[in-house]
């Protein structure tokens, strides 16, 4: 018996491709590829705004340096944020320290910046938060938030456990804050 044309046609066509088992396995193993891409990325560029929030420290830390042999003291915090314990703040953009704008043209804020990721910045008297008072006038500089770094591994608080008896939980490092401090004497 003999078929028509049309028919083997349909034939042949129905044995060549893939099967719906295949297409959804393909579909599974992209799926899974694409979730271990995105869950590597987004470690990676949590660690990289660690790096640059410490790399943004060292630049603030040296412009309050060079603010300190121009005028004698590091710059008082100004414009508080009553948000964020009444400190300085770089979430206000316009007025984050802008007493160092004659040492640095601009300076850096957090990479996310935002109401929790931020860094912030207080000028102490000399004597205050159990400070020795011979050691001066003193800031403090916090990047909160941390994402894949710990501030208790980062932070610079060497000089001033060993200068100051009692620290208040806001000048304190923790998982995910980071406190670098500077003394005046």
């Amino acid at each position: 018996m003999h078929q028509p044309p049309a028919i083997l046609a349909v034939m042949r066509k129905s044995t060549s491709g893939f099967t719906i088992v295949e297409l959804l396995i393909v579909i599974v193993v992209i799926g899974i590829l694409a979730a271990i891409t995105i869950v590597a990325f987004n470690g990676v560029q949590q660690s990289a705004n660690d790096t640059r929030g410490l790399q943004d420290i060292a630049s603030i830390r040296k412009a309050l340096e060079q603010y300190k042999v121009l005028n004698g003291q590091y710059p008082a915090a100004t414009n508080l944020d009553t948000n964020h314990a009444s400190w300085q703040a770089s979430v206000n953009t316009d007025t984050w320290l802008t007493s160092l704008n004659s040492v640095a043209r601009s300076l850096p804020v957090d990479p996310i910046n935002d109401a929790t990721h931020l860094y912030t910045y207080y000028r102490s008297a000399a004597g205050t938060q159990g400070c020795d008072p011979s050691a001066g006038p003193f800031y403090v500089l916090v990047i909160n938030r941390l994402q894949s770094r710990s501030g208790l591994e980062v932070s610079d608080n060497a000089r001033a456990t060993s200068i100051c008896t009692s620290i208040s939980a806001s000048r304190t490092a923790t998982a995910t804050r980071a406190v670098f401090w500077g003394f005046e004497n």
